[in-house]
């Protein structure tokens, strides 16, 4: 089954604030950063209903090689990435 992907403008805001922060840390960590949402993502895409559910519809993916989490909804054939959170963040703070 083949899904298509949306992003909220909250979790289009939540990767731009990552790639720039890490950016700002090391040269070069930013665009690594954006290769391991690329592979999230193509995780998410292949078996979006294998990871949990974070509360009602809304499931989440953590990432491998940063410490962050994807939020996510799917509805019919349709993937929502609703936020990216740092899990080093308070938790109060989740989505």
């Amino acid at each position: 089954m083949e899904y298509s992907i949306q992003f909220l403008s909250d979790a289009i805001s939540d990767i731009e604030d990552a790639i720039d922060y890490y950016e700002s840390q090391q040269k070069g960590l930013g665009k690594r950063f954006t290769i391991s949402l690329n592979e999230t993502i193509s995780y998410l895409l292949k078996s979006p209903d294998a990871f949990p559910f974070h509360a009602r519809e809304i499931r989440k993916i953590p990432f491998k090689k940063f410490p962050y989490l994807l939020f996510y909804e799917v509805l019919n054939k349709e993937i929502t990435v609703v936020a990216i959170f740092n899990t080093h963040q308070n938790p109060s703070k989740k989505p």
